[in-house]
């Protein structure tokens, strides 16, 4: 029925040119889009934000912490960038972020 697409004992998949075509065009199309998660991470300073989660509405399987990471040239700047990747980390609705613990380390 679908020739193009052969499975073996072993699990593998051979698919047609054209498929593999659109999933090579899809991975470039990801890729040209990542935005910050592409660029290399630059500054002196790196910190780590762990965030506690405030599960007001008792969403089932939210974790206790969300976490961050950020660079920046001073201290307070790698700090606002770590929390606002926390921030980022945050996708459940009835659930806040509330204070952050940082660590921070210079290059």
């Amino acid at each position: 029925m679908y020739p193009s697409l052969v499975v073996t004992a072993k699990a593998c998949v051979a698919v047609s040119s054209a498929t593999a075509a659109l999933l090579g065009a899809l991975i470039v199309g990801a890729l040209m889009q990542c935005g910050d998660g592409c660029r290399p991470k630059k500054g002196r300073y790196h910190c780590v934000a762990k965030c506690h989660i405030n599960n007001f509405s008792d969403v089932p399987n939210v974790p206790s912490f969300v976490t961050g990471e950020g660079w920046g040239s001073s201290e307070p700047e790698a700090k606002l960038a770590a929390e606002k990747d926390a921030n980022t980390n945050v996708v459940w609705r009835g659930v806040t972020k509330r204070h952050c613990d940082f660590k921070c380390d210079q290059r």
